[in-house]
């Protein structure tokens, strides 16, 4: 395929992902990227559908993962959570998203002290002990981005939870 001059380059970092509607068979790449791998690697948080994947264990020889699609629906604009299969979160699971949307919540209310000494005034204060504007604005969008998806993510539970009753 020639890209024509003037021409838009186009690269999903996650339509053949975890969380896409297509068929792999018509996928010349697989992404094994999440949202956090993308912030990490590229600098942005994707827009829906996101894929979201937690260990709550530092142990690499135990398997207490779980994984999740978060997106939104079109019509409605509610958040749509999709659990791998046979991956509902156990309450080990439950107590570590709660704890952790907890300790976002307490980031939250410190921002402002946080930023008075973490961002520097100006680009030409920036360096070694200073962050810039742009890459704090970067933090607290995937701050918000992470504390979404883990609200999504309890609220999913929670209900399938109920449904279990």
């Amino acid at each position: 395929m020639r890209i024509e001059p003037g021409g838009q380059v186009y690269n999903s970092y996650n339509r053949c992902g975890s969380c896409a509607d297509v068929d792999h068979d018509e996928c010349e790449t697989f992404s094994f990227y999440k949202t956090p791998d993308l912030f990490v690697h590229f600098g942005f948080v994707e827009d829906y559908p996101q894929s979201w994947e937690f260990d709550r264990t530092d142990d690499q020889t135990v398997d207490e993962e779980f994984e999740f699609c978060l997106e939104k629906d079109d019509k409605t604009g509610e958040l749509v959570v999709t659990w791998e299969e046979d991956a509902m979160p156990d309450d080990e699971d439950i107590a570590w998203v709660k704890e952790h949307i907890n300790r976002l919540g307490v980031l939250e209310k410190d921002k402002e002290r946080l930023e008075e000494n973490l961002v520097a005034k100006s680009n030409d204060d920036a360096g070694a002990k200073l962050m810039t504007r742009a890459e704090w604005d970067s933090i607290w969008t995937y701050h918000r981005a992470l504390t979404t998806a883990l609200n999504a993510a309890l609220q999913s539970s929670d209900a399938s939870r109920s449904d279990e009753l």
